[in-house]
């Protein structure tokens, strides 16, 4: 974004109206292969220009960023929720699902549950929810024996 800043005030006007036109566009599912080919080539190719698809799961994805790598980069974005120490994705977003903030589905091979952990805070619904997961690609104790194993941690 820098360097939209340096631009002069044609050039600036005229990339602020092709990011909030393509914004539009991206939200109804449809493409503008005008604008990605004469005024976001120059980002799409700070990545190597061959860039398919974006996936993101370390982290929640800001709704902003999302939008912006798919505008900018021209590629979809598909973000998803795990944690590496039990065995990676739980969740994924197809990557046909234009919508942003979400992480998906589930994955077939596990199955999710939230959970309230007393004292904590931490309840099943909201924004301090903790997820349980179980399936075939997980230490399926966590789920099965919750309660016991977080109340010595916490």
């Amino acid at each position: 974004m820098a360097s939209v800043i340096e631009m002069n005030p044609f050039r600036r006007t005229l990339f602020n109206f092709a990011y909030k036109y393509k914004l539009m566009h991206k939200k109804r599912n449809m493409s503008t292969p005008l604008l990605d080919r004469f005024l976001f080539s120059k980002t799409k190719m700070l990545l190597g220009g061959r860039l398919r698809v974006f996936i993101s799961g370390g982290a929640p994805l800001d709704v902003k960023t999302q939008r912006f790598i798919n505008i900018c980069m021209c590629t979809d974005v598909s973000a998803g929720y795990g944690l590496t120490e039990t065995t990676a994705g739980a969740t994924l977003q197809d990557m046909f699902d234009n919508r942003a903030g979400n992480a998906g589905v589930v994955l077939d091979r596990y199955a999710l549950m939230s959970t309230d952990v007393k004292g904590t805070g931490f309840f099943g619904t909201g924004q301090q929810t903790i997820f349980l997961r179980d399936g075939t690609g997980i230490f399926g104790t966590v789920y099965r024996h919750a309660q016991s194993l977080l109340h010595p941690c916490l």
